[in-house]
């Protein structure tokens, strides 16, 4: 006789067997869960490490612009500036002057100024044209700061009745500090920038000479009469107001005297 199998006892209305298939899947679900919770915290970190990447390079490019910023404000504080412009003329404002300066705070060295078109003056001297000025067509090995030099150029009323000639000129002018930093610059030189304005006229050293010139002219002219001897009269003051009073006296009754004779005669 077959003795029967026992039962299986139950928890909560589970078998073992069930418990132990609850149990498997339990844990898939904790390794599944454990798994998408490992990806989503990988995945944060790297974007956490990406945005600190980004952050860091941002942070270097910002001290890296403001590292160029401070340097080329210490360059500019510290670096050559070489112009090249047009002026009128400090003994008259009817003439023109071309003035070059270096107004930074450096030497600027091997200096080359190209005009274009080439300046030239209403009457041009042949044997010294303007354009071919060594400043012009030679470099300038240096150019110490403060430097200013003025050139005469021409006359305003001669280049105005010369429609012909230029007004404007392209100004190119190419140099370094002798540190690595070079400079390559264009203007315009504008002659007619200040046409139409009105200017006071200044006398300074240069009238004073002027004068003092024609005063040495006009003395070498009398020359010949200063070297003579001169009448010299000295006259106390009490006799000479004495003496003008008897001229004045003297000279009214000549005058009245004078009248009296020159009056009709009256009936007799």
């Amino acid at each position: 006789m077959i003795a029967a199998a026992p039962a299986e006892q139950q928890v909560w209305g589970l078998t073992e067997l069930q418990w132990n298939v609850v149990g498997v899947l339990s844990t898939a679900g904790a390794l599944i869960i454990a798994g998408v919770a490992a990806m989503i915290a990988a995945r944060q970190y790297a974007q956490g490490e990406t945005l600190r990447r980004e952050q860091a390079k941002e942070a270097e490019r910002t001290r890296v612009a403001h590292a160029k910023q401070s340097e080329d404000a210490r360059l500019d504080r510290a670096r050559p500036y070489v112009l090249l412009t047009a002026e009128r003329g400090e003994t008259s404002s009817h003439l023109l002057d071309i003035v070059l300066s270096n107004i930074g705070a450096g030497p600027a060295r091997d200096v080359t100024i190209t005009v274009d078109p080439p300046l030239k003056r209403a009457r041009d001297d042949v044997q010294y044209p303007l354009h071919k000025a060594r400043v012009f067509t030679e470099p300038i090995e240096m150019l110490p700061p403060g430097f200013r030099q003025r050139m005469f150029f021409d006359s305003a009323i001669e280049r105005h009745a010369d429609p012909k000639l230029p007004s404007r000129h392209r100004v190119k002018v190419k140099y370094h500090d002798g540190h690595d930093h070079h400079w390559e610059e264009e203007s315009t030189l504008d002659l007619d920038l200040m046409s139409g304005v009105l200017f006071t006229e200044t006398y300074g050293l240069h009238h004073i000479g002027k004068s003092l010139r024609e005063i040495e002219k006009s003395l070498k002219t009398q020359a010949s009469a200063l070297t003579q001897p001169l009448s010299v009269i000295v006259e106390r003051r009490k006799a000479h107001r004495r003496r003008l009073e008897r001229e004045n006296a003297e000279w009214e009754r000549k005058q009245h005297e004078l009248e009296q004779q020159l009056l009709p005669e009256g009936p007799t």
